[in-house]
């Protein structure tokens, strides 16, 4: 009998990982707490890392907060996990090339919202859908989500 285990590895979030653009100026402006659901397999982690059924459908909580004085946008993404070219496992591609053996990308089975307007000195719980395929299988589906603040189009106008 095969054993369906899903796990859902969606390391640290990216948090702060792509902060655009990088310069002394740049600064993470916001945060990023996952909500540890009960489905959990290790409850000490701070990514998600599930155990889902076929067919399941459950909204993943994320918790953004902005620290500063301005309201800021924030893109979301959720991204499918690619190897890169020297072996190692990439969550921050949008769009990557996808080989053609993979059979559930993670993108195509977790929605959220494209962006997300924080207000100054506030925090915002926002969802992320996940739906799995009906159909059972042996295996893991990776992916990230990706949070970066889109910078504000009239910053470089002061500067």
């Amino acid at each position: 009998m095969k054993k369906v285990m899903l796990l859902l590895a969606l390391p640290t979030m990216l948090i702060g990982v792509l902060f655009h653009p990088l310069s002394p100026e740049a600064a993470a402006n916001f945060s990023v707490t996952t909500v540890i659901p009960d489905n959990q397999i290790d409850k000490s982690k701070t990514y998600f890392d599930l155990r889902m059924k076929p067919g399941q459908k459950q909204d993943l909580e994320v918790v953004l907060k902005n620290d500063t004085d301005k309201e800021i946008t924030v893109e979301t993404n959720a991204n499918t996990a690619v190897t890169n070219d020297n072996g190692i496992v990439d969550y921050s591609q949008t769009n990557p090339k996808l080989d053609k053996s993979l059979k559930i990308p993670f993108s195509s089975i977790a929605t959220m919202e494209d962006e997300v307007v924080l207000p100054a000195n506030s925090s915002k719980t926002i969802k992320v859908a996940v739906t799995m395929p009906d159909t059972a299988f042996d295996g893991i589906i990776l992916g990230g989500l990706q949070f970066i603040e889109k910078e504000d189009p009239d910053a470089k106008k002061r500067r």
